[in-house]
């Protein structure tokens, strides 16, 4: 079964249509007190995406939990010569999620047998419409937390400040042009938001220090990677595909990067497109130690960077992204900051 609601609605609705009960089917949802057609077949169909003419159907068959006849469909103009029937869908403790609409033309009263029916199907409905709303509201309630996370780093230091916003944006982007499915750019998009975690534990004089950090410093700041892996490795519903993301996305693809040596295609893809979007984004933005590079300059130098730093085939889609009408608004739009810190 699809985890997608819109899916499932369908599914549903062309199940409905198939039994024959009603010719003419509307799934209505209530937004802003405003009953809008989701789904719909038949004559309904030309309402989809659309309000219904008359609104008191949120307050006749929304609340009700049995199947109810009556005239559902006022204001339109032929249903005056419909029989109609509304059976609400409604998830657990009987929180309603909509109703659906059955109309036929004609004088044709909706039997015992067509209500049992609709009834049972309405309450598979509503119970797998409300499991895939409940996990969308823990899973937005995770990604409101881990963005959060991402700009703890942020707020203790302006200079970062826009760097995860504009990095998530392009990281979807790029994983949506080599194919990735949702839940693959779910677990980006959370990596994208934690991969510089690691860094709450480095000390401020060597996180901000304008000047070239000395070896010793060097390789403290390079323990960020680690240190982000162990922090969020204690997190349980992280996946192995996020934390990835922060442990390996300073891997190089000639095998020189840290924190692990991997190379080519043993670096996890995820953390091989966060690597190509962060370098982006470290040459797009301006820096206390060097201006904010040119378009041109920043392909020229992704280009020079392909085999040794970053996946070739990777940069090759990125460029082509980023050189697009499309991306070229984008990357105005995402216009960075003017100050930022050592990425």
């Amino acid at each position: 079964m699809s985890n997608d609601p819109l899916e499932l609605t369908e599914s549903a609705m062309t199940s409905l249509y198939h039994l024959d009960i009603a010719p003419h089917l509307a799934f209505v949802r209530f937004r802003e007190g405003k009953p809008v057609v989701v789904s719909a077949r038949g004559a309904l169909e030309r309402y989809r995406g659309r309000h219904l003419p008359q609104q008191k159907l949120s307050t006749h068959a929304s609340l009700t939990d049995n199947f109810t006849v009556g005239n559902y469909l006022e204001g339109i103009p032929e249903s005056a010569g419909w029989s109609t029937a509304a059976v609400p869908v409604s998830a657990r403790q009987k929180r309603p999620l909509g109703v659906i609409i059955l109309a036929r033309e004609g004088n044709k009263p909706f039997q015992s047998d067509e209500k049992a029916i609709a009834n049972s199907l309405a309450r598979i409905m509503g119970a797998q419409l409300g499991q895939m709303e409940a996990l969308k509201q823990l899973e937005d309630a995770y990604d409101g937390t881990l963005r959060a996370l991402g700009l703890a780093l942020e707020f203790r230091d302006h200079e970062t400040q826009g760097h995860t916003k504009r990095v998530v944006a392009w990281s979807d982007q790029l994983a949506q042009d080599v194919g990735l499915d949702a839940s693959m750019r779910k677990f980006l998009r959370w990596g994208a938001y934690l991969h510089d975690i690691g860094k709450l534990s480095i000390p401020d004089n060597i996180l901000r220090k304008p000047d070239k950090l000395n070896d010793e410093e060097w390789e403290i700041m390079k323990s960020h990677v680690v240190r982000g892996w162990e922090m969020l490795s204690r997190v349980p519903f992280l996946p192995q595909e996020t934390l990835e993301v922060v442990r390996h996305h300073h891997e190089n693809w000639d095998g020189s990067g840290y924190p692990d040596g991997l190379k080519g295609q043993d670096i996890p893809v995820l953390a091989r497109i966060f690597a190509v979007v962060d370098t982006f984004d470290a040459l797009y933005s301006p820096r206390p130690y060097k201006r904010a590079w040119k378009p041109a300059e920043i392909i020229e130098e992704l280009n020079r960077l392909k085999g040794k730093k970053l996946d070739p085939k990777l940069v090759d889609i990125f460029i082509k992204r980023i050189t697009s009408p499309s991306g070229k608004e984008a990357m105005e739009a995402a216009n960075p900051s003017k100050t930022g810190v050592r990425a």
